[in-house]
């Protein structure tokens, strides 16, 4: 559509912008929460296979769920107060949906929970985290990703369990982001080159 003289532009930009993506960490280091929190997952032992429980299923869950899912950690469970939010959070990646008060009486064997709710305070018991850690598929204990503001996981003093709330996540953000600006740094230096 653009024509002759301008289409030549389009098509090297988007090379440049190819070149940018594979040559430099650009794209490498995520600063938003939920892309933090699916990075942390990849270092984890067993990454392929872990079984994920998402808790809460409004904007933030499903966010999350959609973000697990295309990063190949596709979760197992959506666990929310309301089962309807729940079911159609879990059919977008097929999971099973489960009410809270389900997920306390009779809780899966998971390796990783995520948790972002709205309630105003703690939705889990640091003995339930404990109790889901000890029957981990994995056998690396659980992993749980608190991202809800006020937080929905209390701290839990067991070697087993490790919580990373929001705030270590914005600390980690934060160290991305100056990895970032080296990095557009290199990007630019690249688009010089091509602009030459």
């Amino acid at each position: 559509l653009v024509g002759t003289l301008l289409g030549p532009l389009f098509h090297h930009a988007l090379q440049i912008g190819k070149l940018v993506r594979s040559e430099t960490d650009l794209a490498r280091h995520p600063i938003s929460v939920v892309n933090l929190a699916v990075a942390a997952l990849d270092k984890r032992p067993g990454a392929a296979d872990l079984k994920i429980a998402v808790l809460g299923a409004g904007v933030m869950g499903k966010l999350l769920v959609r973000a697990l899912h295309e990063a190949g950690h596709t979760p197992r469970w959506v666990v929310n107060r309301s089962l309807p939010p729940a079911v159609e959070a879990a059919q977008s990646c097929g999971a099973q949906a489960l009410t809270l008060e389900q997920f306390r009486r009779d809780p899966p064997a998971l390796d990783v929970l995520v948790s972002a709710t709205s309630a105003p305070g703690y939705v889990l018991e640091p003995d339930l985290l404990v109790s889901l850690a000890e029957k981990s598929p994995g056998g690396a204990g659980l992993q749980a990703i608190d991202l809800a503001v006020p937080r929905d996981l209390p701290g839990v003093d067991a070697a087993t369990v490790e919580v990373l709330c929001l705030d270590q996540l914005k600390a980690l953000a934060d160290e991305h982001r100056a990895l970032r600006l080296a990095a557009a740094r290199d990007a630019e230096r690249l688009v010089e080159k091509k602009i030459d």
